[in-house]
């Protein structure tokens, strides 16, 4: 049978949550406290069922550029609340990630941005204005502004 926090709690006498804690290497707890719940998990044999992730699965995009494409958007659109918030949205959760956003307002397809082209680019989101297939239309385009990224 395998070993839990409750097992080890009822054995330390003391609360689920002070067995996380102490298990988690939270320095709050006395030290008589996390004594007794570290003999008791030694003692109960305990084994954590979970693995905890390591910091390359909480940072799956860690040092990735990830580039935000306004396409074919008037620049004063950009300023528009929603617009704003979906771009802080984007950016944070890029963040937190641990990538970084390049933000790019591209309202021509027809020009190059070489300017792009200098950064290296681990992925692209579009965000366009475009009706219908413009955007497909305009693909080999955006492949010279970002070259090979997905």
């Amino acid at each position: 049978m395998t070993t839990t926090v409750k097992d080890i709690a009822k054995k330390a006498n003391v609360s689920i949550a002070t067995v996380s804690r102490v298990l988690n290497g939270d320095g709050s707890i006395s030290h008589s406290t996390s004594r007794r719940v570290k003999e008791a998990a030694v003692s109960l044999k305990y084994k954590p069922i979970r693995r905890r992730r390591t910091r390359d699965e909480s940072k799956p995009l860690k040092d990735c550029s990830v580039v935000l494409a306004m396409l074919g958007m008037d620049r004063s659109l950009e300023a528009l609340p929603i617009i704003a918030m979906a771009v802080h949205g984007a950016e944070s959760a890029i963040s937190v990630a641990g990538g970084r956003m390049i933000l790019a307002n591209i309202p021509r397809l027809d020009e190059q941005y070489d300017s792009l082209k200098s950064n290296r680019i681990d992925g692209v989101i579009a965000k366009g204005a475009m009706i219908g297939d413009r955007i497909a239309r305009s693909r080999p385009h955006l492949e010279a502004c970002f070259g090979d990224a997905p």
